[in-house]
């Protein structure tokens, strides 16, 4: 194991203008702090270190090179607790700076935080509406109080539920200030709270804002201000689960900067539509709908790997690193001539969506042709019935929360409101999956959408990693996993003992992480389906 400091380390100059020392200097502290300073100066230099800090702190860590082979090869399978041989023809390449232990930690730090925030509101006596990556949104107003809230622990005069939303000054001296302990900055550089009040709080001269929320589920969420009159103005809309969707129409970054948006008109026009259906009703609602909800919804695609580029090879237009689109076909309306598992339809990639509706599309499976079926025509054999944006968007609002408990402690469904509670889970049976790389709901451009493919050879992400039943295993002695370890630490030893003829002190030893027989293991790990999986007794 490498220690101490590598020889020949030399001073360098991140993007020509921020020198660092690797021998005298802490490179993330620096970057952090370097970025800071220029934030209002140098905006490109800002975002560069941003980036920077963002893959150089984080990602190379997690750096995976997916390449796919021809024929399978034997890989060696690490779980953490056993190592065996399977295979696949999806190899995973390490980066330079792959070292899953610090990601690990990071990751990790970054999860501790958000409890530690979690503790700290609860302590508070309030709730927050979403969190995030490294943001919570913590239910609060000026002068704080009741807010109805299904499932809440208090009561308003009237007797229905509520929750209590924290004062802002509250908000600030027992959930932010508390934080701050843990300020790893230079003050002078990095002047902001450790655990920040954003930005998107305050108007434009400063002052804060009241903000309300409005949370369909884990972060898909809106943040929005009232007029007087009941008016309201988006904020923050999110893009979380609508990534993947083509915009159907034109907004460039200028009219953005000018309109003072951050994100695509669309999204800001699709929550004001959900907002207006959750809030205001079908005839507010209506008043609402924008004609693009009619578009046939599209899909970017990259041409990237070789699977599809392979596939493509018979289309003229498709070519390497270039972009198709992909119509979404409405699950119960496909083509009566080809069965719906071997449909999938890409066409060039157009920006003029007045004419998606008429363009050819082929099929992935077998090239053929296809058209979108129009409203005034019949059906037809080489015709389909698209989604338009609205169909997406009324599916969108009604997507369940699937990590969290109703507030009846009952897996939440598309009509689940309120409070919601956690969600308790017992690990069983550990199954190793390959990487989980697929960003489609949040970036798009992923040829992961593409569905049908029967070799995995778009998408791989979530395949389990079987164990090779050809090879012969070794019988040297190792762990049991660490799932029984936890298992052995609840149930009464000598009942194992006496039931299935396993010595207590072999028993102790598995339990606490000691090596055991093969035979050993097997017996435990039977004993463990059984009674923890499966739920028989003991």
């Amino acid at each position: 194991m490498p220690h101490g400091k590598q020889a020949g380390l030399k001073p360098v100059a991140l993007h020509g203008e921020v020198m660092i020392d690797p021998l005298r200097d802490d490179f993330a502290r620096t970057v952090i702090e370097t970025r800071a300073k220029v934030k209002r100066s140098n905006p490109k230099l800002a975002n560069y270190l941003k980036t920077h800090a963002n893959g150089g702190f984080y990602g190379l860590f997690v750096e995976i090179n997916p390449k796919s082979q021809k024929e399978a090869v034997p890989v060696k399978v690490l779980t953490g607790s056993e190592m065996y041989t399977s295979t696949t023809s999806d190899i995973e390449d390490k980066g330079l700076w792959y070292c899953p232990v610090i990601a690990s930690l990071i990751t990790s730090a970054g999860h501790l935080l958000l409890a530690m925030a979690e503790r700290l509101v609860s302590d508070a006596g309030g709730t927050w509406v979403w969190t995030d990556t490294d943001a919570m949104g913590v239910v609060s107003s000026k002068h704080g109080g009741l807010v109805e809230c299904p499932g809440g622990p208090y009561k308003l005069p009237d007797g229905r539920e509520a929750v209590r939303a924290l004062s802002w000054e509250e908000t600030r001296k027992k959930i932010v200030e508390p934080f701050d302990q843990l300020h790893p900055y230079d003050r002078t550089s990095v002047r902001d709270s450790f655990f920040k009040v954003e930005t998107v709080n305050l108007a434009q001269k400063g002052k804060q804002r009241q903000l309300y929320g409005f949370a369909l589920s884990s972060k898909r969420y809106v943040l929005f201000t009232e007029s007087a009159n009941g008016e309201r103005t988006i904020i923050k809309p999110s893009a979380h689960g609508l990534g993947y969707l083509i915009p159907p129409f034109d907004d460039p970054p200028e009219r953005r900067e000018k309109e003072g948006r951050e994100f695509h008109l669309m999204n800001y026009e699709a929550w004001e539509w959900i907002l207006s259906e959750e809030l205001d009703g079908k005839k507010a609602a209506k008043r609402r709908r924008k004609k693009w909800f009619d578009v046939p919804a599209m899909m970017q695609l990259a041409i990237t790997t070789p699977h599809v580029i392979r596939r493509l090879r018979k289309m003229p237009w498709a070519r390497p690193m270039n972009f198709m689109q992909a119509p979404i076909i409405a699950p119960l309306a496909q083509c009566t001539e080809v069965h719906h598992d071997k449909l999938t339809l890409i066409g060039p990639r157009t920006d003029d969506a007045a004419s998606w509706e008429d363009l050819t599309y082929y099929n992935l499976h077998d090239g053929k042709p296809f058209k979108l079926l129009q409203a005034n025509e019949r059906d037809a054999g080489n015709r389909v019935i698209g989604r338009g944006y609205g169909g997406i968007l009324d599916a969108y609002r009604f997507h369940p929360e699937v990590k969290f408990l109703g507030p009846d402690g009952r897996p939440c469904g598309m009509d689940t409101r309120g409070l919601l509670q956690r969600m308790f889970i017992e690990g069983g049976v550990k199954l190793p999956i390959r990487k989980e790389s697929n960003r489609r709901w949040v970036e798009g451009d992923d040829s992961s959408l593409l569905p049908g493919d029967e070799n995995e050879a778009l998408d791989s992400t979530g395949a389990v990693f079987e164990r090779d039943r050809g090879r012969k295993y070794h019988t040297s002695i190792v762990p049991v996993q660490s799932e029984i370890r936890e298992w052995l630490k609840t149930v009464p030893l000598a009942r194992i003992e006496k039931k299935y003829g396993i010595r207590r002190q072999v028993l102790r030893a598995a339990r606490d992480g000691q090596p055991v027989q093969r035979r050993i293991r097997k017996k435990l790990q039977a004993l463990y389906r059984n009674h923890v999986v499966q739920g028989m007794a003991l």
